[in-house]
């Protein structure tokens, strides 16, 4: 039984991930509170990679010059600059728009859904408990076959005791 259930949730896991790469989605666990109160910390944003025609509104998933981490801000101004579109962002709870404008290139994403109070339960699955789930999936099944394996051997040793490899080799 817990064979199965660990089999469904590590294959519905792999089944949502790879679909949503193949298809262009990624989920995000929001941290900050700079979007209250439409998207709160401890949301997961559902982030269409192929992003398309951005517009005023939009909430972009964006990486920040200078540093790895991933922000969400809405369009609140597109500019174009040589032909390329630029965008000004803000967080809905800050003040002002972020004093740089994000190019095409620095965009990650946009945000098509909001899954509320579920950003950690989503990142810990991803990160840490789909590994877990693999690791224990693999020990049940390991353990499940050892058990059916070492007897079988043992009672085909028992009814062919001088069965060798030189033996077959000979005949």
């Amino acid at each position: 039984m817990v064979r199965w259930v660990l089999i469904g949730v590590a294959g519905a896991s792999a089944a949502v991930t790879l679909g949503g790469l193949v298809l262009g989605y990624q989920v995000v666990a929001v941290t900050s509170g700079s979007m209250h109160p439409a998207i709160e910390a401890g949301d997961a944003l559902v982030v269409h990679r192929d992003h398309g025609r951005v517009g005023i509104g939009d909430v972009l998933v964006y990486t920040s010059p200078g540093s790895p981490r991933r922000i969400a801000h809405r369009v609140v101004e597109v500019r174009e600059t040589g032909g390329d579109p630029y965008y000004r962002v803000k967080g809905d709870a800050n003040r002002t728009p972020d004093a740089t404008l994000v190019p095409t290139s620095a965009v990650y994403g946009r945000v098509v859904a909001d899954l509320p109070h579920s950003g950690p339960g989503l990142y810990w699955f991803t990160q840490v408990g789909l590994k877990l789930a693999l690791a224990v999936l693999f020990g049940v099944i390991l353990v499940e076959e050892l058990t059916f394996l070492i007897p079988a051997l043992r009672a085909r040793r028992r009814r062919n005791p001088r069965t060798s490899r030189t033996s077959r080799e000979v005949r």
